[in-house]
């Protein structure tokens, strides 16, 4: 939805204000002002999001994310139901609803405001005793583990334009439900310290949590789960510059390639969390 549809000024302005402009993903974080120095003003490249959508579906178009789950008491455009977003992250949670329930946004806007008041931004601090180098090679580990994903997805949005709504159904190759579940630790691991991509640096600690936390909702879906239905509609089509998926699995796993793209790049530039630490460079996902 557009940015702060409905909200007035000065909802908008307590959104942004209560997350030092900063995104409230808390794998994103990134700063969401910048000074003019022409215009003498502050410019800003976030937006204030609803956590629960302003308009019902029709038979002819689609509602708002999570607009059912409204509860009945609360004012749509209060500050209550908004969440300040980086443009890229509020486009992501919108249209994926499947992935962003509104109890999740909720706890992102609580820890974002926790992180503000406590002048915290904390994650960015290295515990001690942490090989910086090492934690980086985990974090390349990591990603290379889904590359089958990423492969996968890349193929089906080349080859889209033999795609339309009246291609069947196909199944998803067995090395990425592999990758996916294995991400998603329903195999037999589970995300903590025991597992061989558990990282200790905060600041890679979010991206990899949330990549676990969309894979394992991701192990429950039509295609991926084994007692669900098999075969998954890849039909797309192009909205602006992007591709948009129907089927919610085919949506979600081309959400969960795009953050694997964002934590590569997030890591080809990242310098540590002090000024001057050296950087590693890792490989195009």
């Amino acid at each position: 939805m557009a940015d702060g549809s409905g909200f007035g000024s000065n909802v908008k302005q307590r959104l942004r204000e209560a997350v030092g402009f900063h995104c409230s993903a808390p794998f994103c974080n990134a700063q969401t002002n910048t000074y003019n120095h022409s215009r003498g003003k502050q410019q800003f490249t976030g937006e204030a999001a609803h956590i629960y959508g302003l308009r019902g579906g029709t038979e002819n178009r689609a509602g708002s994310a999570r607009y059912d789950d409204l509860p009945r008491d609360l004012d749509p455009n209060s500050y209550g139901n908004g969440i300040w977003l980086c443009r890229v992250c509020h486009r992501m949670v919108d249209q994926n609803p499947e992935l962003f329930r509104g109890e999740d946004l909720l706890l992102w806007k609580e820890a974002a405001e926790y992180a503000h008041n406590e002048s915290g931004r904390r994650r960015s601090l290295v515990p001690i005793g942490v090989d910086m180098k090492h934690e980086y090679e985990k974090a390349k580990d990591f990603i290379k583990q889904l590359f089958p994903l990423g492969e996968f997805m890349h193929d089906i949005s080349f080859y889209s334009v033999y795609r339309d709504q009246l291609t069947p159904p196909e199944s998803i190759p067995s090395p990425v439900v592999f990758a996916i579940r294995e991400a998603g630790c329903k195999n037999s691991r589970r995300w903590n310290a025991e597992h061989p991509h558990w990282t200790f640096l905060p600041d890679f600690q979010a991206w990899k949590t949330e990549i676990v936390r969309r894979a394992e909702i991701l192990a429950s879906m039509d295609g991926i789960s084994i007692a669900r239905n098999q075969s998954v509609s890849f039909y797309n089509y192009i909205d602006g510059d992007e591709i948009v998926y129907d089927h919610p699995t085919a949506r979600s796993m081309q959400s969960l390639k795009r953050l694997l793209e964002r934590f590569n790049d997030f890591l080809r530039v990242y310098q540590g969390p002090y000024p001057g630490m050296v950087s590693y460079h890792t490989q195009k996902f």
